[in-house]
C-alpha cells in the first residue's frame, strides 16, 4: 500500500499513468514526447 495523504492506493490499484507520443514525418520518425505523471514520481 501506499500512502499518498489523501488516499491509500492499494496492491493492484494504478499509482500513475506513462505516455508516449510520436510524430512521423514520412517513415522517419521527426519527434518523441514522454508524459510520465505518478504518486512515486520524484519531479512534478
Amino acid at each position: 500500500m501506499i500512502n499518498t495523504g489523501y488516499k491509500p492506493i492499494s496492491k493492484g490499484m494504478a499509482c500513475g499513468v506513462h505516455q508516449v507520443g510520436r510524430g512521423f514525418i514520412g517513415d522517419k520518425e521527426f519527434i518523441t514526447l514522454n508524459f510520465k505523471a505518478a504518486v512515486s514520481e520524484p519531479e512534478s
